[in-house]
């Protein structure tokens, strides 16, 4: 830990890109002459965060969709055309998958076969039983759905199935091809989202800033929904996700403000969230108060000081509890960067305060994103400052005495520096013992 805060402080980054998660490793398969073979796949990564990419196959025979995908998880379908093949004969190529973190390789490989009258005869299966595979396994069941053998599978069925399967493999196979399907068996109920609040309500929001509106399905199964805006102010994250993007049952949808298309006094906008069979309109009002004078930002930013130092009085002098007097001075932080102040220091007061009140994840998150702003950090007393604050998360004792030197060595050089002297009061306190 210490080298690596050695090599932080001197501007040396490295960053270890997270490694693509494949649902596969490779394909192989064999189908009798004649039949054409479809399959999925799935690639995200293991954290569950977003990635965006695109990917190519490079056996012309093979056709996928989609091409180019962004996402916490994207469901790749592939089906591979064996038209004038023969029995013996073999579709080879791979998948190439290009990320940030570089590019991936699924290979793949198709095995044509003769005499499709020896096949081993299809398990037989109820609709009540496809229905469960479904709710457990949807991109297995659609794996089954979508190939040639399923034709087999309701042949038993109510001859509506054949029917109704019939009509939708009309049309390409989709994920929301099963869907459909098992919609109109009457074997589930289409999925359904719900809004967690369908009016949002913003007072001068800052410079682009970002919001989000938790969305919830409320039954298992496929969607696919559309998400436009009809206001030009706000600029929607994502006008397009599935299903397969939420994580559990829920998805937070994005979007930002574009403060300068705001008008004065009250703006409103709607948002349209649309799936195969609904439509639903979150409302947002936007507030946009009439620009303050610089000295009027000035004062106000004064008045937050005052307020942030006698919260800190009062917390020291035992007036008030760690909790208290954390959220009191966190939103006073808050409006001092409502009012435009990015001084380094509020930043280095916001991850002290988050470290004392437990919060250390936050407090962490908030210290690496300092990093950005290395330049500032080569002043003495921010400098001495932010290594103080590393030893919450490290407190090794080897790296604690190495900050504790080189504080006391800032401090040398600095001595009238408050700053400075407050560290020294807390790293090195039998210092001013006598």
């Amino acid at each position: 830990m210490k080298n690596q805060m050695i090599d932080l402080l001197n501007e040396k980054f490295t960053y270890a890109p997270e490694k693509l998660h494949l649902s596969v490793d490779q394909i192989e398969q064999s189908v009798p002459e004649g039949k054409h073979y479809r399959g999925t796949f799935a690639v995200g990564l293991a954290s569950g965060k977003q990635i965006q990419g695109y990917l190519y196959s490079t056996n012309e025979r093979v056709r996928f969709s989609p091409e180019y995908f962004i996402g916490r998880r994207e469901t790749v379908a592939y089906e591979m055309d064996t038209s004038g093949l023969r029995a013996g004969e073999r579709i080879q190529g791979a998948f190439v998958i290009c990320v940030a973190g570089g590019e991936y390789t699924l290979p793949y490989s198709l095995q044509i076969t003769g005499n499709p009258a020896e096949e081993q005869k299809v398990r037989k299966m109820s609709p009540e039983a496809f229905t469960a595979l479904a709710k457990e396994d949807f991109a297995g069941a659609y794996g089954l759905f979508a190939s040639e053998q399923f034709r087999e599978i309701i042949k038993d069925w109510d001859p509506m199935a054949a029917a109704l399967y019939e009509g939708i493999a009309g049309q390409p196979f989709r994920f929301y091809s099963l869907e459909q399907f098992l919609v109109g068996m009457g074997q589930k109920e289409p999925v359904t989202l719900s809004a967690q609040n369908n009016y949002v309500y913003l007072n001068a929001p800052g410079q682009n800033e970002r919001e989000e509106i938790l969305l919830t399905k409320h039954t298992w199964g496929f969607a696919h929904i559309q998400i436009s805006c009809d206001a030009p102010f706000l600029t929607i994250e994502r006008p397009e996700v599935t299903t397969e993007e939420f994580v559990g049952s829920t998805y937070s949808l994005g979007f930002v403000v574009n403060t300068e298309k705001l008008h004065k006094g009250r703006n409103f906008a709607r948002i349209r969230i649309r799936t195969q069979c609904r439509e639903q309109i979150c409302a947002v009002e936007i507030r946009n108060a009439p620009a303050l004078s610089a000295k009027k930002k000035e004062r106000r930013v004064r008045q937050e000081i005052v307020r942030l130092s006698d919260a800190y009085t009062d917390y020291r002098c035992r007036r008030t509890q760690t909790g208290e007097w954390a959220g009191i001075s966190l939103n006073c932080l808050d409006n001092i960067r409502r009012e435009g102040c990015e001084h380094i220091f509020f930043e280095l007061y916001r991850a002290y305060i988050l470290f004392l009140s437990g919060d250390s994840i936050e407090a962490q998150v908030c210290l690496s994103e300092l990093t950005r702003r290395r330049e500032e950090l080569v002043i003495p007393q921010w400098k001495g400052c932010y290594l103080y604050l590393t030893t919450f998360s490290n407190p090794d004792k080897s790296y604690v005495d190495y900050v504790k030197e080189e504080i006391r060595d800032l401090f040398l050089a600095n001595r009238e520096n408050w700053l400075l002297q407050w560290l020294m009061l807390y790293l090195c306190a039998d210092t001013f013992r006598n």
